[in-house]
């Protein structure tokens, strides 16, 4: 068990995420000074207690190929998107979220799969993640706000055709090279003017 733990907390650490300089201010982590990632840009926008004409926002990179797209799903929305690729059989969905419900998500993810659940550094950040089935689940903790609210990033990885015989849960993303570089262009720009329309 202690050999399985080892290993995702080995892969998980491999990915390594962009710093986001001062957190919570307006147009923090822009990372203006850096070279932009290659292919093509996916951001995520939700509200912010901030102010009507602020949101939270964070941006990812993913490869222009003809097997990895951007899908629409019955809860797609600014803050929420996935991503799927047909070659590798992976679907990833994003969730950028200011909430309340961290603390009881993760107290809940570490009592109902100790076997898997792993707490980490992701880049600065603080991180954890656990199996269910076939999924894995990671969520990332850009930055605590007040005692109940925090800022973060749920990501969820699963087989795009569920009945797939192939393999499944972290042993298969764990290696799969297209999901780590998605996670490691991974830009939080905190609190950003508002520029579209959120749900």
């Amino acid at each position: 068990m202690k050999k399985a733990f080892m290993s995702i907390a080995i892969a998980v650490a491999a990915i390594a995420m962009v710093s986001c300089g001062n957190k919570g201010a307006e147009g923090a982590g822009a990372g203006t000074d850096k070279a932009e990632p290659e292919g093509k840009q996916l951001t995520l926008a939700v509200h912010t207690y901030e102010g009507d004409t602020l949101m939270l926002s964070c941006d990812v990179w993913y490869p222009e190929d003809a097997s990895m797209k951007e899908i629409e799903e019955y809860d797609t929305f600014n803050g929420r998107k996935t991503l799927a690729d047909s070659t590798e059989n992976v679907k990833m969905t994003l969730y950028l979220q200011e909430s309340v419900t961290y603390s009881n998500h993760k107290t809940n993810a570490k009592e109902s799969y100790p076997e898997s659940y792993k707490e980490f550094k992701v880049g600065e950040y603080d991180a954890y993640a656990y199996a269910s089935n076939k999924d894995y689940n990671v969520t990332i903790l850009f930055e605590n706000i007040s005692e109940t609210t925090d800022r973060y990033l749920d990501i969820q990885l699963k087989q795009l055709m569920m009945k797939s015989d192939g393999p499944g849960g972290k042993e298969f993303f764990e290696q799969n090279e297209k999901v780590k570089s998605i996670v490691n262009s991974l830009r939080y720009n905190g609190i950003v003017k508002r520029t579209m329309e959120l749900q």
